[in-house]
């Protein structure tokens, strides 16, 4: 049975400012309710519009939203994705058109083939996925975007790595106006070229709040704590040594790690990629690279087992929660395998398909799920998972504050009832973990913020210096 839609203030007033503007960006955390702001928009025009949303969204976000609210049972919406996505494309009695960034290309060619854009609004959902303007993506969307009568672009975080990639999200917007006509442009108003060799791009003095200035009529920044009522987050970190012979190794490691660091040797924006070695030891494992030219003529990896703490960790844990729902999330392969092996009645994400991904999220929200584990990078956006459990845990940490904020609001969203939402942290003492936590207490992807939190913890640990 479809629900009466009620608009919260806050989504009434974002309504009101995209019937107003024919471009406009709605930058809101995940749980404020963008799909059904924007599906209002859509019926108060009741035009053909083109919405781009990553799969997993296209699929198990936009229609089950439109038959959510019985205010728009009557839109209806066809997905350009399968099999038969040329003769939805064809259907003129689809309100809502969904597609999928990279399906792009296959829609060019369809507009060409057929003659036909009956698209007269867009919507583009995930707006970050479009930062970069060299992707086959941007410039197949920048080729046609002049098309479209009214332009929308949503996003949780519209800067996972730095400002450097809000310019091709407004430039879908206002075609250049506001940023500048090319990305090199923006890059030379509001950047100074630095790092290693000069690759890297680093805000000028004042530059931020000159962005903020420039698109703040047509775009809004909505925080979820200042509108709604949500549960208190409250982070556990569960702590352990790593064995002291492997100690010894991977103090080894890390210090190769800062030395290239300090030479100059890795840009900042690439030191979370060096730094994957001594993030595997403290998961427990090592890939190690061996060159095989005579069997394969290419670089293979092994994988060693060096221990299983954060499995025991992670067991004890589940124990202790006695069938309460836990989101798990992971980030290496040799995790995924090392899980799987550990609980293997488990249900997987990393295993299905976007219909069963679909099929997933109604199981875990009606409790039948107590072990749900996926890749933090897979599992961190489009799925709603705040009706049943309250429980979160990363097996394995990120640098990437946005997946990991997203990861954590599957569950912290609107919609959950519980008073407190747990997230659990297994931690290594002693490693670049701890410098994890600390960039994610700074709330930055960007470089700047990775190296503060390297050098906070490199000032800490002085003193295990061997």
């Amino acid at each position: 049975m479809s629900e009466k839609l009620t608009l919260h203030k806050y989504q009434s007033d974002i309504t009101g400012l995209m019937i107003e503007h024919k471009a406009f960006g709605v930058f809101a955390e995940p749980g404020t309710g963008k799909t059904p702001t924007s599906l209002y928009v859509v019926n108060h025009f009741r035009q053909k519009t083109l919405v781009i949303a990553p799969i997993r969204i296209a699929y198990s976000v936009w229609p089950p939203e439109t038959k959510k609210w019985s205010d728009f049972n009557n839109i209806k919406t066809g997905l350009l994705h399968g099999l038969d996505k040329e003769q939805r494309f064809l259907d003129d009695s689809i309100g809502i058109y969904i597609i999928n960034p990279e399906g792009l290309v296959w829609l060019e060619s369809m507009v060409a083939k057929h003659k036909r854009f009956p698209f007269t609004n867009l919507i583009v959902d995930e707006s970050a996925k479009f930062k970069s303007p060299s992707s086959k993506r941007f410039k197949a969307l920048k080729r046609v975007i002049g098309l479209f009568k009214r332009r929308y672009i949503l996003a949780g975080n519209p800067m996972p790595n730095s400002y450097m990639d809000l310019w091709a999200q407004i430039f879908l917007l206002d075609r250049g106006e506001r940023l500048g006509r090319t990305i090199s442009a923006y890059r030379n108003r509001f950047f100074t070229r630095g790092g290693f060799r000069g690759y890297e791009y680093f805000l000028r003095p004042g530059a931020e709040e000159e962005i903020k200035d420039l698109i703040k009529d047509i775009c809004i920044f909505i925080k979820a704590t200042d509108h709604l009522d949500l549960p208190k987050l409250v982070i556990n970190d569960i702590r352990f040594d790593l064995p002291k012979g492997l100690r010894k190794k991977y103090r080894v490691m890390e210090k190769q790690l800062f030395w290239d660091l300090d030479e100059g040797k890795i840009l900042a924006s690439s030191a979370a990629v060096a730094n994957s070695k001594c993030q595997q030891i403290a998961q427990g494992f090592l890939f190690e690279s061996l060159s095989d030219k005579q069997k394969y003529d290419k670089v293979t990896k092994k994988v060693y087992d060096l221990h299983n703490i954060k499995i025991e960790l992670l067991e004890e844990l589940v124990d202790e929660l006695n069938g309460s729902p836990l989101l798990v999330g992971y980030w290496f392969r040799p995790d995924y395998d090392k899980l799987k092996k550990a609980f293997p009645k488990a249900v997987y994400f990393a295993d299905s398909s976007k219909s069963e991904a679909v099929q997933i999220e109604k199981d875990w929200n009606a409790g039948k799920i107590p072990l749900l584990i996926g890749n933090i990078a897979s599992i961190s956006h489009g799925l709603n998972l705040q009706k049943a459990g309250n429980h979160v845990c990363f097996y394995t940490m990120v640098w990437n504050y946005d997946m990991y904020d997203q990861f954590i609001k599957r569950v912290l969203r609107q919609g959950n009832d519980n008073d407190r939402v747990f997230v659990h942290r297994i931690i290594a003492n002693k490693t670049m973990e701890e410098a994890m936590i600390m960039s994610m207490q700074d709330k930055s992807a960007m470089s700047s913020g990775f190296l503060n939190a390297i050098n906070l913890y490199r000032e800490k640990i002085k003193e295990y210096d061997e």
